[in-house]
């Protein structure tokens, strides 16, 4: 049975909530801000505006986007919550008109290899992307890059 009810858009007044579960789980909040509007979160079953379960984002670039900050509150994780978010921002990226997601991870290569995302090397993803927060500061060197073709 499924336990979500709610996988909608992160609102501007959700944002401290957002960063508070980015901070939790360690993931870098250097422009979320900015890119807010692009984000989705989980709730739980009858809690529409109760706590976030997790929230996934999309930073859009020419028909390219950097897929950014999966995070699924600690006690939630292994529900299937962030298999539910990876498709719903997916979604949303090809009705964005989206054809290739990119991402970094220092943590969850074999998670979102698991969803379709494949090893790239950085020198194939495209100069707006690499232009981001994510590329330029906010992700160590060491951080594997990953693409999946919408």
């Amino acid at each position: 049975m499924k336990r979500i009810d709610y996988v909608h858009p992160v609102k501007e007044s959700d944002l401290p909530q957002i960063l508070s579960l980015l901070q939790l789980v360690q993931l870098p909040i250097e422009g979320v801000p900015e890119h807010v509007g692009d984000f989705i979160q989980i709730t739980a079953r009858g809690k529409r505006g109760g706590p976030i379960l997790g929230c996934v984002g999309l930073e859009i670039y020419d028909g390219s986007a950097l897929l950014r900050s999966l995070a699924v509150e600690p006690e939630h994780q292994g529900k299937g919550y962030g298999r539910e978010l990876t498709a719903a921002i997916t979604e949303y990226a090809r009705k964005r008109g989206v054809a290739v997601l990119f991402l970094l991870t220092s943590t969850a290569e074999s998670f979102f290899a698991k969803v379709g995302f494949v090893r790239v090397e950085r020198e194939t993803v495209p100069a707006a992307v690499k232009r981001s927060v994510e590329f330029k500061s906010a992700c160590p060197m060491s951080a594997v890059c990953m693409m999946k073709r919408l």
